[in-house]
């Protein structure tokens, strides 16, 4: 398998990923796991098979139900439950993307004979970043669509054609590079707006739409992870070549601030 050109940094992008789980609070009362998966992680540093290695430790079925009863949700199982299977999630979304990024930037990489953007950036990082952001919205299009959900959720298909519509019109490639970014904010939106639903629903629906609101978290954190990737990398690249920094970076500024911040915290621990 050919190397990947950036491997250090995308090696630093997954290990800044797990010491941002390892210092989240909202982590803590699953500290134990998340340590002995990091363990697991350690051993292996084979990005491409890890999850595949870790199957059953890396389990993402067990998302508890986000339309539960208020009772419920306040349960100390309950809570110990939904944080795991968001991290499992995380973990998942982290490597598939690594694996996924890699394999496409490598397949680019290969006939693109180094070239630059007008910028002065590797073309392949942006063009893969691009790739993916097709696979996964298509995939989410696929998902969406086959779900069966209450009519009071068929507003979410509704505001995602309106989204697909809007690309297809996207003919310049600044529009194309803000498909992930306006796909993330949907996301972001519509699984925020669950938590103001007051609806009854039949023990089948509830299921049913528990399984649907799983997969858009599952989406969100891939985009999310796909587009602090592409940034991470393209940073990277802009420091080490003293391009001038005249590109839209702020996730990963953010990110970069929240590990700075963590590490602070420990030095004064």
């Amino acid at each position: 398998m050919t190397k990947f050109k950036y491997e250090d940094w995308l090696m630093q992008f997954i290990n800044d990923d797990w010491y941002i789980q390892i210092n989240t609070s909202e982590n803590n009362i699953i500290f134990n796991e998340v340590i002995q998966l990091h363990e697991k992680w350690l051993d292996s540093q084979d990005y491409h098979n890890f999850i595949k290695e870790n199957q059953e430790a890396v389990a993402i079925d067990n998302l508890p139900g986000f339309l539960e009863n208020e009772e419920v949700c306040k349960t100390d199982e309950y809570i110990k439950s939904f944080i795991s299977g968001v991290f499992h999630l995380r973990i998942d979304g982290l490597y598939n993307i690594a694996s996924d990024y890699v394999n496409a930037f490598n397949e680019i990489n290969e006939h693109s004979f180094n070239a630059v953007d007008e910028s002065g950036v590797d073309v392949a990082i942006n063009k893969a970043f691009l790739q993916l952001s097709e696979k996964y919205y298509e995939e989410l299009i696929t998902v969406v669509r086959n779900t069966e959900v209450p009519d009071e959720f068929k507003y979410c298909w509704r505001d995602l054609i309106e989204l697909v519509q809007r690309f297809n019109s996207y003919e310049s490639r600044e529009d194309k590079l803000d498909v992930a970014y306006q796909l993330l904010d949907y996301l972001t939106t519509t699984i925020d707006g669950f938590d103001d639903l007051s609806i009854d629903l039949t023990d089948e629906m509830i299921e049913s739409s528990n399984n649907f609101i799983a997969l858009l978290i599952k989406f969100e954190i891939i985009f999310d992870r796909l587009i602090l990737l592409k940034e991470h990398i393209e940073y990277q690249y802009v420091e080490q070549k003293g391009l001038p920094d005249n590109f839209y970076r702020m996730n990963i500024l953010d990110r970069y601030k929240e590990i700075e911040t963590f590490k602070i915290m420990n030095e004064e621990d």
